[in-house]
């Protein structure tokens, strides 16, 4: 007003602005409203990768995916340790051990021991073929194959 010419007594009043509005974090907010269902739907599929997901629908860089995985590494780790599936006896159960192998075969028993008895297949002759040929010899030129 003072460069229009209008006098003015500056010590009559303060000047209050307001503080200006961030835009930008209104609009990332709505961008992250309209991607988190389209990931939400993508992510349930299961043959598309989490990880691709999170870059292609969510927008997250690599580096953002990395720190997202240390920080959730952070807040979970309590309950990673706790996991059901994570426990020796379960491993165990399904064949896969911790241990070396020199300790399974320590407890495998010696099944040639010198102790058991030799058991006898029989006095029979054993298998015989089809045409009561002998195993082994070469089949009759009567037959068609």
């Amino acid at each position: 007003m003072l460069e229009r010419g209008v006098n003015v007594d500056t010590t009559m009043f303060d000047l209050k602005f307001q503080p200006p509005q961030n835009f930008a974090s209104y609009r990332q907010s709505e961008i992250d409203n309209a991607r988190v269902p389209t990931y939400t739907q993508m992510s349930a599929i299961p043959y598309v990768s989490n990880r691709f997901a999170m870059k292609r629908f969510l927008g997250m860089t690599d580096e953002e995916i990395a720190e997202n995985e240390r920080l959730w590494r952070e807040e979970n780790d309590e309950s990673l340790s706790a996991l059901p599936g994570s426990s020796d006896a379960e491993l165990r159960d399904a064949g896969i051990s911790g241990a070396g192998i020199s300790s399974d075969l320590d407890n495998i028993e010696d099944e040639a021991s010198a102790d058991a008895p030799v058991e006898d297949g029989g006095a029979d002759s054993g298998p015989q073929s089809a045409t009561d040929a002998e195993l082994g010899s070469s089949p009759n030129a009567e037959q068609t194959i």
